[in-house]
């Protein structure tokens, strides 16, 4: 059974043209009681992010891969698999992704943050939805429409400093010893 399989076994069978194994592990995948559900759901994740997303960096595709990819689709028809793990993997897959749309020679940075941005996504797709808000928000953003949504915080610093800036050319920004930042206006000796 695949599903006590290692990563870099699985990585290989899915990519040496073997069906067989590749319908075992998305047989796997779909059926509930599998254990080891999550690690099968991240590593398939993996498999198309660094198989056949990633790639798309340095080259197209060659005739195994597209044939793979193409297989891939195929089983992403499956009623069975969530809408919430099908449509972002469809997306890397086509790499038409929001987030993150790679293009020939992009530069080695943009790469590994839009790797980094689908390895994200991929995890949080892939483990229960109640496991962190971010999963709850990629699985089942409609349960979240009442709640506060976690972001980072503005900094509201920087937009009162430019509000009282733009409002008075003179004004000048001090910090005390304690810490306390304090603003004086149209004086010269502070």
């Amino acid at each position: 059974m695949l599903n006590s399989m290692n990563e870099p076994k699985l990585r290989q069978k899915c990519c040496c043209g073997d069906s067989r194994d590749l319908d075992a592990l998305l047989e796997d995948i779909l059926d509930p009681t599998t254990e080891n559900l999550i690690n099968l759901r991240i590593s398939f994740a993996r498999i198309i992010i660094m198989r056949l997303y990633i790639i798309r960096a340095t080259r197209e595709w060659n005739q195994s891969e597209t044939l793979l990819a193409q297989k891939i689709k195929t089983y992403f028809n499956n009623p069975q698999f969530p809408q919430f793990y099908k449509q972002p993997m469809l997306e890397f897959l086509s790499n038409e992704h929001a987030l993150c749309k790679l293009v020939a020679n992009d530069d080695n940075k943009k790469i590994f943050i839009f790797s980094v941005i689908a390895h994200i996504v991929a995890l949080h797709i892939s483990i229960p939805q109640n496991s962190s808000p971010l999963a709850t928000y990629m699985q089942a953003l409609q349960t979240c429409q009442d709640d506060f949504i976690l972001a980072c915080p503005s900094d509201e610093l920087t937009v009162i400093i430019n509000a009282l800036l733009n409002w008075d050319e003179y004004l000048t920004r001090y910090q005390c010893k304690c810490g306390e930042i304090y603003f004086v206006g149209e004086v010269v000796d502070v």
